[in-house]
């Protein structure tokens, strides 16, 4: 077992992860839910209740992203909570150094931020919390889910 490791070690290849139904999504977003690939999101530390609803949304093709739906097609509600349970769990990988911040850009961003209430969901410092369900569709967050969908994939209708 130890030279097996350490061949795995040697060649670079990751551990599996922990859940067994998160293995395909390792290729991409990496093995402890950190992505080395630039366009590839991590999702270590993401808010379960996030990557649930990704997940439907990449399933059912309503956010329109095939590699995606292709590995989601066949995996039912209970099987997506595991998978976001285990990546939830997972330490967040940590923010970047962005440097100085543009202070007019900051206060042009505050005020945008407390005119859309973004703080009732995200809470003012951005740190953010589970939503409760509201017994309606998804789309009755305050923010939106639609904008943040389009702003980053193509919306079927």
């Amino acid at each position: 077992m130890k030279h097996f490791l350490l061949v795995l070690l040697l060649l670079g290849a990751a551990p599996a992860p922990a859940e067994p139904l998160a293995e395909p999504c390792a290729a991409c977003h990496g093995a402890r839910g950190i992505s080395d690939i630039p366009a590839i999101p991590s999702l270590a530390g993401q808010p379960a209740d996030y990557l649930i609803l990704q997940m439907i949304l990449f399933r059912e093709r309503i956010r329109v992203v095939p590699a995606m739906a292709d590995q989601l097609q066949d995996r039912g509600d209970d099987a997506l909570a595991r998978i976001a349970a285990f990546y939830a769990a997972l330490p967040p990988v940590a923010p970047p150094d962005r440097g100085t911040r543009d202070a007019a850009l900051m206060a042009r961003g505050a005020a945008l931020s407390a005119r859309m209430h973004c703080g009732s969901c995200h809470l003012p410092d951005y740190s953010g919390r589970a939503c409760p369900p509201s017994g309606k569709t998804t789309w009755s967050t305050p923010c939106g889910t639609i904008a943040t969908i389009s702003a980053s994939a193509p919306i079927r209708r």
